[in-house]
């Protein structure tokens, strides 16, 4: 994770990424996000090898925590499979293909399609140029991860 602190919009102090209140003022207020620069985290499905029940609920979780919040890109990190099934990764893509958090996600993109030389990468960056701060070289190509953008008002909870 880049950031686990972001400065408080009220007070400036640092606040935990997932805190609702500020421990130093309670200011309640949606941290804000600063200009040409995303705020993101990485969740990691695959982490502790769960079966596919409990990571697809350790990401609703997750989402649930970061609602409100000022992060705007998601690593979620599923990996392909260490038997090369990928149950894990082809739930979660079909779970984000079929709009299940459409709510709070308004795009995904697939790792492998995340190639400088790809049409999908140039859109990306077209569309959103300030999230080139934050894709890390690790992330381009790499089939073990899905890159979501949130909602600018990301502040509906999950059904």
């Amino acid at each position: 994770m880049k950031n686990t602190f972001l400065i408080c919009a009220m007070c400036g102090n640092p606040r935990q990424l997932l805190e609702k209140i500020c421990p130093f003022c309670g200011e309640k207020d949606v941290l804000h996000e600063q200009k040409n620069h995303w705020d993101f985290f990485t969740i990691n499905l695959e982490s502790g090898l769960p079966r596919v029940e409990e990571a697809m609920q350790r990401f609703e979780n997750q989402l649930e925590q970061l609602t409100g919040s000022s992060i705007r890109m998601l690593q979620v990190i599923h990996g392909q499979g260490s038997q090369g099934e990928g149950r894990i990764k082809k739930a979660f893509r079909e779970a984000m293909q079929h709009g299940r958090w459409h709510q709070i996600i308004s795009a995904y993109y697939f790792g492998e399609h995340l190639k400088a030389s790809q049409t999908t990468y140039q859109f990306l960056i077209k569309q959103y140029p300030a999230i080139k701060t934050v894709l890390k070289p690790e992330m381009m190509g790499n089939p073990g991860i899905t890159i979501l953008i949130l909602h600018t008002k990301n502040t509906q909870s999950l059904p």
